[in-house]
């Protein structure tokens, strides 16, 4: 017998399922677009907090650069590096001796004949002929302002006026006595004199030097210079004449002189 009593069931109409499913999917497909669209903002932008932090960093600062920068050599530090390439290692004393010497020479194109390497001692009032010590040289060249080799190389033209300046190159020519002569004698050798009148006297054209240097080999007496012989040697060159006529054998000079005179007077006479 058929049952004619009403389903208390709800059914939905197909139509309206469809339409309610579709519209759950669409729902879940835009929120899964929504959540992908935040995602690439997410990962596109930075963060505003590290974006701030970012800015909020300060450029290192003038101590934390100086770090990282090569530190600048003193003058004095400088100095002790450009003597210590010519320094003696084996030297008790640390000096440059004259291996170093001739290769500091070297290093600033000057011949080791030349005047340079005396005037250049004298700059330093070296002590010791062919050894320079490390106060001398510090000292010398801070005095004098220069620190390389490229900077005394611009010098050596002021330094070769010395020879043309009366009173610089007297006290070139006393310190000159000092600087050959040994440490234990109060004399030095006439070859060790004339060798050093050509140096001095080279670029300043005196009376008597050539002569008096050629008297002395010939003499063979005396065999050394006095200090005494040394400095009055200056003084007689400036003040005699060629031909001796303004000398006075009465006069105070060292007997050496009035000998070289009267040599002089003898080999005029031969030749007349």
């Amino acid at each position: 017998m058929p049952n004619n009593k009403k389903s208390n069931t709800f059914t939905v109409p197909r139509t309206i399922q469809t339409r309610s499913t579709t519209s759950r999917g669409m729902g879940n497909t835009i929120a899964r677009q929504n959540q992908t669209t935040a995602s690439t903002s997410s990962r596109g932008r930075r963060p505003k907090a590290n974006t701030q932090r970012a800015n909020a960093t300060s450029p290192p600062s003038p101590a934390q650069r100086t770090t990282k920068r090569q530190r600048v050599l003193s003058f004095d530090e400088k100095l002790q590096q450009w003597f210590d390439q010519y320094k003696d290692p084996e030297d008790e004393e640390g000096r440059i001796g004259h291996q170093g010497f001739e290769q500091w020479m070297n290093d600033l194109r000057v011949d080791m004949d030349s005047e340079y390497p005396l005037l250049l001692c004298w700059k330093l009032r070296v002590s010791t002929m062919g050894y320079v010590t490390k106060e001398e040289w510090i000292s010398g060249f801070k005095k004098w302002g220069v620190e390389s080799n490229e900077q005394l190389k611009m010098k050596l033209p002021e330094l070769n006026n010395t020879l043309t300046s009366p009173d610089l190159f007297k006290d070139l020519y006393r310190y000159t006595f000092d600087y050959v002569k040994d440490k234990n004698q109060k004399c030095i050798d006439v070859e060790v004199a004339i060798y050093m009148w050509d140096q001095l006297f080279a670029k300043r054209p005196t009376p008597h030097v050539k002569e008096f240097s050629e008297y002395l080999k010939q003499a063979k007496q005396p065999k050394v210079l006095t200090r005494d012989q040394w400095t009055n040697f200056l003084e007689f060159v400036n003040t005699i004449d060629e031909t001796l006529s303004n000398y006075d054998l009465e006069s105070a000079w060292p007997c050496v002189f009035d000998e070289y005179a009267e040599w002089r007077k003898a080999k005029n006479d031969k030749t007349r």
